[in-house]
């Protein structure tokens, strides 16, 4: 019974308990080197979320950089690929 509870528990919570957002990524690989920001603004909530929002616009960067990065070498594979190809069927690389 008490196994039935805690699946329960766990699947009300829903899925934002298990998978971390973007800004709760960035807050926490961030926010230590954003503490400065907690004081500057004046602590409290204010604080919190600038913190929260310097982290989530780090990791947004992040993964604008990481597609850049990705896309780029797949379009180079690609090429790879496609010269074989051509190489196979015997059309003129020039």
């Amino acid at each position: 019974m008490a196994q039935r509870r805690a699946a329960r528990s766990a699947l009300l919570r829903g899925p934002q308990s298990v998978v971390p957002t973007t800004a709760r990524f960035g807050g926490l690989i961030l926010g230590p080197a954003a503490a400065p920001l907690y004081g500057l603004v004046g602590g409290g909530k204010g604080g919190f979320y600038a913190i929260l929002y310097v982290g989530a616009a780090f990791s947004a960067v992040s993964l604008v950089v990481v597609i850049a990065f990705t896309s780029h070498h797949a379009m180079g594979a690609f090429d790879v690929v496609r010269g074989l190809w051509l190489e196979h069927l015997g059309a003129s690389m020039r």
